[in-house]
């Protein structure tokens, strides 16, 4: 019995293009519409033949199929012409020898004005067949625009290209103008449709012949190639799983454990698209990769996952096994990333606990034993975190500097050069807010800031977006708060995050909101209890691991210590000790502002107790620091940001070159 035959769904059509490239092809047709719609003829020229050509431009015009050439877009109209009819055949030979009188590159813009009169803005205006929204009158306004964004170099370009095209020596089927989206070679306008490159089905042919040839160095260079096109801008998330389930469900149809353990860690690694609900963690299985076991590390660092940063530690810890037991029973042999990723993953968990010392051994660990000038990112994570924390330790330009060492940069992918940029501007962002250059941010940096994650409100008060963190999101809010003067309406919110960081073992931001907490009781008199709490992180935060929140518990310590005693000159020296430390970490920092809060209260103490030379000295250095402030805040830019800048910009678009 034959079966029966079942018709498979015709597959979607593909959405129209939302970016125009002007053509060859494009200015022959527009001289076939501008000549017939200027109607320079003595005797108007017949319906048969009109209706015929009408047809004819409307199937070019409509991109159905591989535009014609010049002799076949010519042979086209002469299919409907009238032999004994004078009018066509002189209508045909000026459209023959159109492309003769575009002598010049400048003719096409002449043609082009002159074109554009020929638009009508009404409908029932018979002068002309080019109205506005016809369909004939949407594609000379689209070339019109196309051809006003285009660049000088691009116009000659086009101009010579139509010339070789019209006399045959190009092939318009395979014309494609690549998109430069770093300079305005091709368009000196340009719409967020011109900044992207869709993709293109070259890369996947040249992948098919590669493989028929059994070329296997090239094939899978062009399929990457064309996988990492851009295909579309929606997003991918709800296609993704169901590809992953179908795929889980043949491996174990099929009891492929190595494919199956590869889509449940695929599946692992997608966001979830429920709200609230934490990404699922993988169970340790013999053909898990120690990789997959590793994000999972990265998952328990996450805030919202609200888990212990030991949780990290553990799965980090079960990695480094799995690492062991995956390179002796596995075929193929793993790379430096994969073997010091682990580390660079503990740079980050201990940085996120609070100890910053060993953050910075594990990250030495990772430069030490991996190559320079590859693309590794496990190498790449290390440094860029370890200039970060340089850079907040006041070593704005030594961090920079290291940055831009070729070692740093070479070599590195097109994401990876993206976080080393980004890297770099956030530590000028840094030093610009701790110094208080608004200006300079919003003149010089903000309009050249590189793609990748940035808030702005970890570095201004001003801006109140959250960042979806349960722990940092009130500290911030207090900040601010603090900055109105009103921050004894943070309390509660600050409460809240300090439970969260005392509970996820983020022993840094916890100390952060432990002297927040204290300068906020000062406000309700709790000077005892203030004094107190300060006292009990002193011995974690004096080692100066972080000279921001160093001078903060040292000024606010020393203000509980006059406020809770009876300011007795005993007193009054030991709290000078404090703060004279917040004093030089406010300088190293270029935090003109507390460090002028921090001398104001030098002077005080010292006009108290009786020395003023020394709080004349103070009073002097205050009055320094705020001309600092001054000229710091009437800044634009500084000649050595420009060359940073500019180095970034080259270094970018060397490697996106590539």
């Amino acid at each position: 019995m034959a079966t029966a035959h079942k018709h498979p769904h015709p597959a979607p059509a593909p959405p129209p293009p939302t970016a125009h490239t002007l053509r060859p092809h494009h200015l022959q047709l527009l001289g076939v519409l501008y000549t017939l719609s200027s109607g320079d003829w003595p005797t108007e020229l017949p319906s048969p033949f009109l209706l015929h050509a009408y047809r004819v431009l409307i199937v070019e015009i409509s991109e159905c199929r591989q535009p014609a050439s010049f002799a076949q877009l010519i042979a086209k109209l002469r299919d409907g012409a009238l032999a004994t009819d004078s009018g066509i055949q002189s209508f045909l030979e000026v459209v023959e020898h159109w492309p003769e009188s575009m002598l010049t590159p400048e003719m096409l813009g002449i043609f082009i004005h002159a074109i554009s009169k020929t638009m009508v803005e009404r409908v029932d205006d018979d002068g002309t067949r080019l109205a506005r929204r016809s369909l004939f009158g949407y594609f000379v306004r689209r070339c019109i625009v196309s051809c006003s964004k285009l660049s000088f170099e691009a116009n000659r370009n086009l101009w010579h290209e139509f010339q070789m095209w019209s006399t045959g020596h190009l092939d318009d089927n395979a014309y494609h103008v690549r998109k430069d989206l770093i300079s305005h070679t091709y368009n000196i306008y340009k719409i967020d449709a011109d900044k992207k490159e869709y993709a293109r089905a070259e890369d996947y042919a040249q992948w098919e012949a590669a493989l028929a040839v059994g070329d296997g160095t090239l094939a899978p260079e062009h399929l990457r190639r064309f996988f990492e096109q851009r295909f579309h801008d929606q997003n991918d998330s709800r296609v993704h799983p169901s590809l992953l389930q179908e795929a889980i469900t043949t491996a174990r149809t099929n009891n492929d454990r190595q494919t199956l353990q590869h889509c449940i860690g695929l599946m692992s690694r997608l966001p979830t698209t429920e709200r609230g609900r934490r990404p699922p963690i993988n169970d340790i299985q013999p053909d898990l990769h120690p990789l997959e076991v590793l994000h999972d590390a990265k998952k328990y660092l996450m805030v919202a996952y609200q888990q212990p940063v030991s949780a990290a530690f553990e799965r980090i810890a079960q990695a480094a096994g799995l690492y062991d037991t995956w390179s002796e029973t596995q075929s193929y042999a793993l790379t430096d990333a994969e073997q010091w990723g682990q580390h660079a993953v503990q740079g980050v968990a201990w940085e996120i606990m609070g100890n910053i010392q060993l953050a910075n051994i594990e990250d030495l660990v990772v430069t030490a034993f991996t190559d320079p000038g590859t693309a590794d990112n496990s190498r790449l994570t290390a440094i860029v975190n370890s200039a970060y924390r340089r850079a907040r330790q006041g070593e704005y330009q030594d961090a920079i500097a290291a940055l831009l060492e070729p070692d740093v940069w070479a070599g590195l992918t097109v994401a990876d050069c993206q976080t080393w940029a980004n890297e770099i501007w956030h530590i000028l962002v840094l030093r610009a807010s701790r110094r208080g250059q608004e200006r300079m941010y919003h003149d010089t940096l903000l309009p050249r800031r590189p793609p990748g994650a940035y808030h702005a409100r970890e570095y201004w008060y001003a801006y109140t977006s959250a960042l979806g963190s349960h722990i940092r999101d009130p500290l911030l809010d207090v900040l601010a708060a603090r900055e109105a003067k009103q921050a004894h309406n943070g309390v509660e919110p600050l409460l809240t995050a300090l439970w969260h960081a005392e509970f996820q073992q983020r022993f840094g931001l916890c100390r952060t909101a432990l002297a927040l907490l204290a300068d906020v009781g000062l406000e309700y008199g709790m000077t005892k209890w203030c004094r107190r709490v300060v006292a009990e992180i002193m011995p974690q935060v004096i080692n100066g691991d972080d000279k921001e929140q160093r001078g903060f518990a040292c000024f606010t310590l020393a203000r509980c210590m006059i406020a809770a005693e009876d300011a007795t000159p005993d007193v009054l020296r030991e709290c000078m000790r404090y703060l004279d430390i917040a004093e030089k970490d406010y300088e190293a920092l270029e935090m003109y502002r507390s460090l002028q809060d921090v001398q104001f209260l030098q002077s005080v103490v010292y006009h108290n107790l009786g020395m003023t030379e020394k709080r004349d000295e103070a009073a002097k250095r205050h009055r320094d620091v705020g001309d600092l402030k001054e000229a710091a805040e009437r800044q634009l830019s500084e000649p050595w940001i420009d060359e940073v800048l500019e180095v970034v910009g080259q270094v970018s678009a060397a490697l996106a070159a590539r």
